[in-house]
C-alpha cells in the first residue's frame, strides 16, 4: 500500500471519499504531518497530528522463584519489551501454561501464580501473547519443585 492510499483511507474513514479525493500529499516530518486534499473543487488541509507508530511487543521475560517447595505457591511476573525499548509488566495479559506438567501443579492465567503439587521435579512455565502484528511472543522459565 502506498503512503497516499493510507492517507486516503484515513480521509474515507472521516467521511471524505469518492471522486473528491483528487490528490493527497503528505508534508512534514515522520512523526507529524499535514495533508492537503480537494473536495468539490475546493482545496482543504488537515493536521494529522502525531504519526509516530505505537511500539510493538517483541519479547517477554519471566521473573520469579526458580525453586518452589511442594504444597506452596509462587508468583511469576511477565515483562514485555517493545520496539522502542520500553518495558511493561504484562502478567495479566499473557496466557500462562506449563510445558511439561507435574501432578497437582497449576499455573493461573491472569495472575502468574504457580501452586506446586505434591510431586517433586521440574516444569517449564510459558507465557504467551499475540502482539498487534499478529506475531506470537513466547517466553519459557524453568522451575524446580522440591521438598
Amino acid at each position: 500500500m502506498k503512503r497516499n492510499d493510507k492517507v486516503k483511507g484515513i480521509l474515507n474513514y472521516n467521511g471524505i471519499s469518492g471522486d473528491s479525493l483528487n490528490y493527497v500529499t503528505m508534508v512534514g516530518a515522520t512523526s507529524t504531518g499535514k495533508i492537503f486534499y480537494t473536495s468539490g473543487g475546493t482545496e482543504y488541509e488537515a493536521e494529522l497530528g502525531d504519526l509516530t507508530p505505537n511500539p510493538i511487543l517483541v519479547s517477554i521475560v519471566i521473573t520469579g522463584a526458580t525453586s518452589v517447595i511442594t504444597g506452596t505457591t509462587a508468583n511469576y511476573v511477565a515483562t514485555g519489551t517493545y520496539t522502542d525499548s520500553s518495558t511493561e509488566v504484562i502478567t495479566t495479559a499473557v496466557t500462562w501454561t506449563r510445558v511439561n506438567t507435574l501432578a497437582n501443579s497449576t499455573i493461573v492465567t491472569g495472575t502468574g501464580e504457580l501452586t506446586a503439587g505434591t510431586l517433586t521435579g521440574s516444569t517449564i512455565l510459558t507465557a504467551t501473547i499475540t502482539n498487534v502484528a499478529s506475531e506470537v511472543i513466547t517466553a519459557n522459565y524453568n522451575v524446580s519443585i522440591t521438598y
